[in-house]
């Protein structure tokens, strides 16, 4: 499979020093965006230093089950069509479920067997599942019982999981996999792979199976990351490496970390 065929993302919540998220005008309050709770606030250096590791794992692990998705299914799933044919019901967190490895085995295939591909994320049956989360997409001390992940990625024009209501006479199905954007025959051949972000940890965390990922709009103030960690964020890029993003980028910059289609240079702080 080629190394360019991949498409994620990650978010944050809870905690509790209030910062500033990342973004443009970061350090002012009159930016429009709300200042982030920081979930490792009050932790040791060496739970946070574990809690950075646990992170670099899980974004890998994901990254490793986007591209076993994509070997078996011929696509990068951006989530799985609801009951109504024209939306999402279920995230991609679900759909790569059974494709996620740890330590050579397949432990979540059981859990995705008992989703209804065609109801929606919080359908009766389907919402007494968010209690068994994996523990790849929690947060860093590991707790699942919630439900909630800061793992998301990226909805607006252009970005990987761009995603708009279907339309036409003949929909798809429910249950059917959506196609995520294959960046790879989309980025400027002079662009570096690195510079696009796949996955993040966001500035609020959400219902791991619900399709809510981070919009961007140009012209709009960019969402909020760094809910997780003080002092910035790890983002999956898209040649295939886990970057950690210091607080203080700007909007400008996230945008273009965030889409595919272009050639401008992303600067880090």
């Amino acid at each position: 499979m080629s190394r360019m065929n991949l498409l994620f993302v990650p978010a944050l919540v809870g905690g509790l020093l209030s910062l500033p998220a990342c973004g443009k005008k970061a350090d002012s309050p009159s930016d429009g965006k709300p200042a982030v709770k920081v979930y490792t606030t009050g932790w040791d250096a060496a739970k946070v230093a574990a809690a950075r590791e646990k992170t670099q794992k899980d974004l890998k692990t994901i990254l490793l089950g986007q591209m076993t998705a994509l070997d078996f299914l011929s696509i990068n799933p951006a989530g799985i069509v609801g009951p109504d044919s024209r939306n999402l019901g279920l995230s991609w967190r679900v759909a790569i479920l059974p494709h996620i490895e740890v330590n050579k085995t397949k432990p979540y295939e059981a859990l995705f067997k008992e989703f209804k591909l065609n109801e929606a994320w919080d359908s009766e049956h389907n919402k007494k599942l968010l209690a068994k989360m994996p523990d790849v997409y929690a947060p860093p001390d590991g707790k699942t019982a919630d439900g909630l992940t800061f793992y998301r990625g990226f909805n607006g024009p252009d970005t990987v999981y761009e995603f708009n209501p279907i339309t036409g006479q003949n929909p798809p199905p429910p249950g059917t996999f959506r196609q995520a954007k294959r960046f790879m025959f989309m980025l400027p051949r002079e662009r570096p792979a690195g510079s696009l972000a796949l996955v993040v940890e966001a500035g609020s965390s959400v219902p791991w199976t619900k399709p809510d990922e981070l919009i961007v709009e140009a012209g709009k103030p960019f969402p909020a990351l760094g809910g997780v960690f003080e002092d910035g964020f790890f983002a999956l890029t898209g040649d295939w490496e886990v970057k950690f993003v210091k607080r203080g980028i700007d909007d400008e910059n996230l945008q273009r970390f965030a889409t595919i289609s272009h050639n401008n240079p992303v600067t880090f702080p």
